[in-house]
């Protein structure tokens, strides 16, 4: 095994392990709306900062956000990585929640 072959394996595996680690990443919820949205919003705008380093380009990626004052800061992030950006609103969820998903799509290159 070459080198270059191993240190390529290595990054690999630490791509694998760090999205197994992104998909449980939340906060607790504590009924104060601001502030829940704050705090996973921060969790989300960590995953789009993340994704470009991990992810292939041209690559998606699905992020739940609490809509809310900085939730303006996270789009123009993830415009700034991403060609194309839609926000969904699951029919599942209450017209009164905040909730919704941040689709990511086609990862840009650098």
């Amino acid at each position: 095994m070459n080198l270059t072959f191993s240190i390529l394996l290595i990054i690999s595996l630490i791509k694998i392990k760090l999205m197994s680690y992104c998909q449980i990443w939340a906060v607790n919820t504590t009924g104060n709306k601001d502030l829940d949205a704050i705090k996973t919003n921060c969790i989300a705008l960590d995953v789009v900062n993340l994704s470009r380093v991990i992810l292939k380009p041209k690559s998606s990626l699905l992020v739940k956000i609490f809509s809310g004052k900085d939730e303006n800061i996270l789009i123009k992030n993830a415009k700034d990585s991403f060609k194309k950006i839609e926000r969904i609103k699951p029919d599942s969820s209450r017209k009164e929640s905040r909730e919704m998903y941040l689709l990511c799509s086609d990862l840009k290159t650098i």
